[in-house]
This record gives C-alpha cells, structure tokens and sequence, in this order.
C-alpha cells in the first residue's frame, strides 16, 4: 500500500482553487439543509479549532517534502486539521452567501442597483427583485426556497457589485458589506482557495463590527474574538492552549477551548516539541500589531513567566515614537511663541527701516 505524502493533501479542495460554475440550486438546498442540521457554532472555537491545525499543517509542510512518505502521527495530524478544516470553511461558505444575500436586500432602487442589475442575469434579477421588503429571515427562507436559476460565480460575483455599485442607509450595505462579499467571490472564482477564504472570514467586519452577529450557523461572537485574532496574528495559537492546559492560564472563555482541542495540541507536541511550546508574550503581541491592548494578560504573564524577552524592544519603539512625536511639535512651533500649555501665536519679525532724515 502506498503511504500517503503532502502532495496527496495539497490536492484536496480545502486547499485547491477552482471556479465555483456549479448551479446556485443544489448549494440553496445544502445551505437550507444546513440551516436545519449543522446548529450553530461559537465563532471564537471555530477559529481557534481551524487555526490550531492550521499552524500544524504550517509545521508539516515546513519540515516534510511533498512527496515524502509521512508517518502515522503525522497522517493523523493532518486528517485531523483537513476534516475540521473543511467542516469549518464549508459552513462559513455557506454563511457568507446567506447574510450577503440578505443585507443585498437594503440596497436603494435605480442608479447603482440598476447598473448592478444590468451586469448580471435575468433570473439573479428577478431573484434580487423578490428579496424587497422582506425581513431578515423571509430573505433566508427566501434564498432556502426560490431557485436562483444561476452559478455560483456569477452570483457571487453580483453581491460585490451590488455592494460597491449600488447605495444604501447609513448602517446598511456599501463598501464595507463590498468587502465581506470579496471574500466570498475570489473563492467563488477560483482566484483563492476556501481555506483561504476561511482564513479571511474570521476577520471580516460589517459596518457595525464582526459579521458573527446574524443568528445563523454561528453563535453571536463576544470580545474574545479581537483576542484569538490577535494572538494568531502573532502566531501563538498552540501557546494560547498551552497556556490555558500547563499554565492554569484562560487568556479567552475556557468554554472555548474543548478536550478535542487539547488532545490534537498533545498529539502534536509529541511530533513538534520544539516548536509547539512555550507562552503567549502579551508583549510580543502587542508589537505585531493587536487590535487591543493587553496590560492585565502581561501582569499574569510577567508574574508568572518574568519579564518579557519582547519588553526592551517595546521601550525602544515607545521612546522613538516619544521622539519622533517631540520632533514634529518642534517642528510645528518653530516659528510661534508659547503663552500658555494651548495656546501658541505667530512670530512677528518686525522690519526695521532708516529714520527718516
């Protein structure tokens, strides 16, 4: 028998492109089918569950050649991350085309919509036509229920016009709807893979913050969402978990991270021990970038671990940033006089002439 490598991964559909030319009726029934079996899903499990692996996979492929033979634990490994991988980038999928085709309904007539219409086929027309006026779940039970005689690109590919082309309320559509949809359609054509897609959807915001707010597949997201984002943008994913198994350390809802999760990370370690280890440096995070700002988790951090590795070159931006700000004020008031903390008024050179003779 042969042995499986990294090749025959990279050729699943997690992580190939391809053109989305099927019909839009079989997914309207997968994603009325799902609606009715798949119930929901914290959004910040799901990211950490599809990230975890994801950093896994990231390690495999850093370490193995594609066509090598791989051994069992790391076989296990990878069906672990491709089976919850794609059970999570299928219900996003299905999400995303479900609450953009509900907010296309807020869409004002004529102008933008028309030209919108205008670029894309009669029946996603009329379809569109049929959603005016509904509620929220009447435009899902609509999408469930009347056939959009279509394929899936080309339906895709009319939410991003009717967001960015078409005008809205404020709160409602637009750009920023524009880009939630982007995500969507560059799978949809082929241009990206729907791992990739998934990866893109943990951060898409609407105009009112994450998109994890509409009441289906997933369950309303809480401000732990900004964290795991943050920490994955740092890379530390396993160190999250770590800390929350060895450390007694919950940086996010404990109810978030589940037995199932834990044991692939102790599977894992087993395979990556040098890699999967360590701590989350709220610090380091906090230097690549978060969204937040973290300064109880490092207290937690610092008594537990010491002083942050990460903490000298925090100072050093901190006290550039102080310079750089006193550089431009100088430069702001170099030719005013300060009378008081606010307030600052022009120079005056006064230009002296001979006395008159």
């Amino acid at each position: 028998m042969t042995k499986k490598t990294l090749e025959d991964y990279l050729s699943k559909p997690l992580v190939r492109c391809g053109k989305v030319d099927t019909p839009m009726p079989p997914l309207q029934a997968m994603i009325k089918g799902g609606d009715e079996t798949m119930g929901k899903v914290q959004p910040e499990t799901a990211a950490i569950e599809f990230y975890l692996g994801n950093h896994v996979f990231g390690l495999i492929r850093a370490k193995y050649h594609p066509c090598e033979p791989l051994p069992p634990a790391v076989l296990e490994l990878l069906d672990w991350h491709f089976t919850k991988a794609s059970e999570q980038s299928i219900r996003l999928f299905y999400y995303l085309v479900s609450i953009c085709t509900r907010e296309s309904r807020h869409a004002h007539p004529g102008g933008g919509l028309d030209e919108a219409h205008a670029g894309t086929t009669k029946p996603i027309v009329s379809f569109h036509k049929s959603l005016k006026g509904k509620s929220s779940s009447g435009a899902f039970a609509q999408l469930c229920e009347k056939e959009i005689g279509a394929d899936v690109a080309t339906y895709c590919q009319f939410l991003v016009d009717v967001f960015f082309k078409a005008s809205y309320s404020g709160g409602y559509g637009g750009k920023a709807w524009g880009n939630v949809a982007t995500a969507l359609n560059e799978y949809a054509q082929g241009r990206t893979s729907i791992e990739v897609m998934t990866d893109t959807g943990w951060t898409l915001a609407h105009n009112n913050g994450p998109i994890f707010n509409k009441g289906i597949f997933y369950d309303m997201y809480s401000a732990h969402l900004t964290t795991v984002l943050d920490v994955q943008r740092a890379g530390k994913i396993p160190q999250l978990l770590i800390d929350a198994k060895d450390n007694g350390l919950f940086y996010v809802s404990a109810s978030y991270i589940t037995a199932e999760m834990l044991d692939y990370l102790d599977k894992a370690r087993a395979v990556f021990p040098d890699d999967l280890c360590g701590y989350v440096d709220w610090v380091e995070v906090e230097l690549l970038g978060a969204v937040k700002s973290y300064p109880d988790h490092i207290k937690s951090q610092q008594a537990k671990h010491g002083t942050s590795p990460a903490l000298a070159k925090k100072q050093e931006i901190l006290k550039a940033q102080a310079e750089a700000q006193a550089k431009a004020e100088a430069e702001k008031h170099k030719n005013k006089y300060q009378v008081d903390a606010k307030t600052w008024i022009p120079k005056i050179k006064i230009k002296r002439t001979e006395e008159l003779a």
